[in-house]
């Protein structure tokens, strides 16, 4: 399998994942008592990654809520994953989510075109240049 998986991901096809792309589900809202588990687990993945990764696609299936600690986690999240020449792209947003993250200007630097309505419509974009 290339690319890496934290969790399973019912709506993509695991063995045809681009080779530079990892896949993350985080499996809870992202609120204060876990944004730094998020943020730690993502980085992770991402320093793991063979071949190195150029895409991080954020699973939010199960990502129900996200309050401010989990906005501005997310935001230095890719701010940081940016500055080392790696995209972050959301998949499978909740309303209320994805509410709170254009109402407090995070979708903005997340970039409205890197979000998904499935994870396998993210893994099958390529990496932007």
């Amino acid at each position: 399998m290339t690319g890496a998986i934290e969790s399973r991901t019912d709506d993509a096809d695991l063995e045809q994942i681009l080779p530079g792309v990892v896949v993350y589900r985080f499996e809870a809202p992202l609120i204060f008592a876990n944004a730094s588990a998020f943020t730690d687990a993502a980085r992770a993945l991402v320093e793991a990654a063979d071949p190195s990764a150029r895409v991080l696609v954020v699973d939010c299936e199960v990502m129900f809520r996200i309050d401010y600690t989990g906005v501005e986690a997310l935001e230095e999240l890719v701010e940081d994953l940016r500055d080392r020449e790696v995209e972050v792209r959301l998949a499978r947003v909740h309303r209320p989510v994805l509410e709170r993250l254009r109402s407090s200007g995070a979708i903005e630097t997340i970039g409205k075109d890197r979000v998904f309505d499935r994870v396998a419509n993210a893994i099958g974009t390529e990496p932007l240049s």
